[in-house]
C-alpha cells in the first residue's frame, strides 16, 4: 500500500464517518421535532376538550333554567381536565407554555374551591352562577392556551364543527354576562 492510497482511503473513511454521523443527527433531530409536535398536539387537545366540556356545562345549565328544571342540569363543579401525557419529555417544550399548562390545573382547583365556598355560604343559584362564570373564564383560558400551543409549534388548528353548536360563542357569551355583572352600576358609589 502506498502513501497515496493510504491517504485517499483515510479521506474516504473520514468522509463516510462524517456523513453517517450527520445523517444520524439529522434523523434524531427530525424524530425529536416530531415527538415535540406530538406532545404539543396532545396538550392542545386536552385543553380544547376542557373548553368544550365547560361550554357543555354552561349550555346544560341554561337549558335547565329555560325548561324550569325539566331538562338540563345545574352544575356545582367544573369539568375534569384530562390527564396530560405521562411518558413525554416536557423539557423540550417552550417553558412559558409549559408553566401555563401546569399551572392551569391549579386554577381549576381554585375555581372549584370558589364554587364550593359559595355553596356553603350563599344560595344555590349563586353557586350555579359562579360555576358557569368559572366555566366561561377557564374554558376561554384553556382555549387560548390550546391555540398558543398550536401556533407555537405550527400545528393545524382543530376545526371542530361549530355549525351545530358553537362552543366558543357559548363561552364568550357567558363570559360577557359575567364581565358585565362585575361592572359597577350607576347606583354604586365609590
Amino acid at each position: 500500500m502506498t502513501w497515496g492510497s493510504f491517504v485517499s482511503s483515510l479521506i474516504v473513511a473520514v468522509v463516510v464517518a462524517w456523513l453517517t454521523h450527520y445523517l444520524i443527527l439529522n434523523r434524531e433531530a427530525k424524530k425529536e421535532t416530531r415527538d415535540l409536535n406530538y406532545l404539543a398536539l396532545r396538550l392542545a387537545f386536552v385543553l380544547e376538550k376542557f373548553a368544550v366540556d365547560c361550554a357543555g356545562m354552561i349550555s346544560d345549565a341554561v337549558l335547565h333554567d329555560d325548561s324550569r328544571g325539566s331538562a338540563g342540569k345545574v352544575h356545582v363543579r367544573l369539568p375534569e381536565l384530562g390527564e396530560y401525557p405521562v411518558e413525554a419529555d416536557y423539557a423540550m417544550l417552550d417553558q412559558n407554555l409549559l408553566a401555563q399548562a401546569l399551572a392551569f390545573r391549579l386554577e381549576i382547583d381554585t375555581g372549584n374551591n370558589g364554587v364550593s365556598f359559595l355553596g356553603e355560604v350563599a344560595h344555590d343559584d349563586d353557586q350555579d352562577g359562579e360555576c358557569r362564570n368559572q366555566c366561561a373564564r377557564l374554558g376561554l383560558k384553556a382555549l387560548n392556551l390550546s391555540q398558543a400551543f398550536t401556533e407555537r409549534y405550527e400545528l393545524a388548528p382543530f376545526n371542530l364543527n361549530v355549525n351545530l353548536w358553537d362552543f366558543k360563542r357559548v363561552l364568550n357569551d357567558q363570559f360577557e354576562r359575567y364581565r358585565k355583572s362585575q361592572l359597577p352600576s350607576s347606583n354604586d358609589t365609590l
